[in-house]
């Protein structure tokens, strides 16, 4: 029971009560007063964080990180923490920077990979989402031809897309089914998977 109420009031034992509680600004507190009482216990600075970033302190959150890196070495428990601050914030390519870092310090840790692929599709997605707001009346245009006619030739998809101020390039057709866009995508597809499974 002594020991108990030992955990339960130390700076370490009211913080994670705090976060638990979802006491953020408490967390704060007693994880600050357990960085000066123990420097070199992660959870000082990477539970604080978690805390700051709740709080959407996010330069805190990152100077609390960077305390901790600095003083304890690249630490897992920080650079997940630092990695997921980025992520939270939405700075893609600045979580891809911190994902690498935690491949370097630990090439082991799935983390490292699994939400660095993550951030690369959200990059991706942002990339696809502004192509489409700037080019919506092409797509549109596009979209009503494919309506209309169920397919639309190289030439004349060409036309249609320089008419929205478009140029696209396209390689000298192989054969005749490629004078179609979209059109054979699903054949050549299973053409393709064929001639790899002989390989």
């Amino acid at each position: 029971m002594v020991e108990y109420l030992r955990r339960l009031t130390s700076p370490l034992g009211s913080a994670q009560g705090a976060l638990k509680e979802k006491r953020w600004e408490d967390a704060v507190r007693h994880y600050e007063r357990l960085r000066q009482q123990d420097p070199e216990d992660w959870r000082g600075y990477g539970e604080a964080c978690v805390a700051y970033r709740h709080l959407n302190q996010w330069d805190k959150a990152d100077a609390v990180i960077e305390e901790g890196l600095a003083k304890l070495g690249e630490r897992r428990e920080l650079l997940i923490a630092y990695g997921d601050t980025a992520m939270d914030r939405q700075r893609w390519e600045k979580a891809l920077t911190r994902w690498a870092r935690l491949r370097e310090a630990c090439p082991n840790e799935e983390n490292g990979w699994m939400r660095a692929i993550e951030a690369l599709l959200q990059t991706q997605y942002q990339r696809a989402q502004a192509l489409l707001s700037e080019h919506q009346a092409a797509l549109n245009a596009l979209v009503s031809a494919l309506m209309e006619h169920g397919m639309i030739a190289q030439a004349e998809m060409q036309q249609l897309l320089q008419t929205q101020g478009l140029q696209i390039r396209t390689s000298t057709p192989l054969g005749a089914d490629e004078t179609l866009v979209l059109e054979p995508f699903a054949q050549r597809l299973a053409q393709f998977q064929g001639q790899c499974a002989a390989q």
